[in-house]
């Protein structure tokens, strides 16, 4: 997508890769501060990368399966398929006939006292962006709203 060639379901593994690398590390593989510079690493490609200690091994494998630069050599794309997928080594000991199932047993479950709990969620205020405050302009620009 970054080459504006075109994509196709492919693309798709990319943003699982991505995803992952997130997920594990806590930052995108392809961080910048500059929307140019985050294009220069994607074009550079995931080899470029330097990946956390704790990706390092089957993690870092299956990140690098999923963001091969030709979307056809991408794991899942490859002959036998999202098997490939599974049989990573990251996914060793993964019941994913019990996932598909429904059947899994969570890691962790954790306490729920109502719906609206809350206590599970961590908010930073200092993360938060910064408000602006409204100020009406009394030209009546939102009265169709109040209509309906």
């Amino acid at each position: 997508m970054v080459k504006a060639s075109g994509h196709d379901i492919n693309v798709d593994w990319w943003a699982l890769g991505v995803l992952v690398f997130e997920l594990l590390a806590g930052k995108a593989p392809f961080e910048s501060a500059y929307p140019f510079q985050t294009f220069v690493k994607i074009n550079k490609g995931i080899e470029r990368v330097r990946f956390p200690a704790l990706l390092m091994g089957s993690a870092e494998d299956l990140i690098k399966g999923l963001l091969r630069e030709i979307p056809e050599k991408r794991l899942p794309a490859q002959t036998g398929g999202l098997s490939n997928l599974w049989k990573q080594s990251w996914y060793a000991g993964f019941d994913h006939n019990a996932m598909k199932n429904r059947s899994l047993t969570p890691p962790y479950n954790p306490p729920v006292r109502s719906n609206r709990d809350l206590a599970n969620f961590y908010c930073n205020v200092d993360e938060h962006p910064r408000e602006l405050p409204y100020q009406d302009p009394g030209n009546g620009w939102d009265d169709f709203f109040a209509s309906c």
